[in-house]
């Protein structure tokens, strides 16, 4: 079973965070954590920590298996605060925990396009996850779900005369006590919802790709 790839899109991507700051990896993740994670989520039991470990230095297509198990980690992280409606806390995530082109080889396209656009808008990642984290990014999510969720289009949504918008562009309603999640835009903030929604409802492709990663990893400790 093969994961879809990308390679010209990839490649690109992997060019572009090259000469990204090194910051943007946020929090380490050890190699004992993936080997827990590797334990839960395909119920390992026949290979001890040491060959697990082993394992994650082990390539599939050119990848480090230790990144692509930390994108799976950081995606189904993901799921869990759509969950909750922590949207903010997904898009931090994903840009200071994953490396872009790898949800792209994994099946995440709109995804590694949503975080380039973000860094080439902004000069900083504080200043970006600063934006996503704040009360009203999240309120404007919640209402780009609520109104996608009624059978309103993205493109419906976009649309500058939508019935449900405020003359500044945001959705209703809006809490004004929150304030706005700028630096975005509202056409930002909705791209970004966008593909959380797609992420939402559409699991399928993420698990379809954990499963074809755990095959190949159980082929590669056998």
């Amino acid at each position: 079973m093969k994961i879809s790839y990308k390679i010209a899109v990839s490649t690109f991507i992997f060019l572009w965070i090259i000469f990204l700051p090194q910051k943007i990896y946020g929090k380490d993740i050890t190699k004992q954590e993936l080997v827990n994670y590797i334990r839960q989520s395909y119920e390992v039991t026949d290979a001890t920590d040491e060959i697990l470990k082993a394992l994650l230095n082990e390539n599939y297509q050119g990848i480090p298996y230790f990144e692509l198990v930390k994108a799976l980690m950081t995606i189904d992280k993901a799921y869990t605060h759509i969950q909750h409606q922590r949207y903010g806390y997904v898009v931090g995530d994903i840009t200071s925990a994953v490396l872009p082109f790898l949800l792209m080889n994994c099946g995440y396209i709109s995804i590694g396009a949503a975080v380039s656009s973000a860094f080439r808008i902004y000069d900083s990642l504080e200043a970006f996850n600063e934006a996503v984290k704040k009360k009203a990014f999240n309120h404007q999510v919640y209402n780009y779900f609520r109104y996608r969720d009624e059978k309103y289009s993205h493109k419906d949504i976009l649309d500058p005369n939508f019935l449900y918008k405020t003359d500044d562009g945001w959705l209703f309603p809006v809490d004004y006590t929150e304030g706005q999640p700028r630096p975005l835009k509202p056409e930002q903030v909705y791209e970004y919802a966008r593909w959380l929604y797609d992420l939402k409802q559409n699991p399928q492709t993420f698990e379809h790709d954990k499963k074809a990663i755990g095959e190949e990893m159980r082929k590669t400790i056998q």
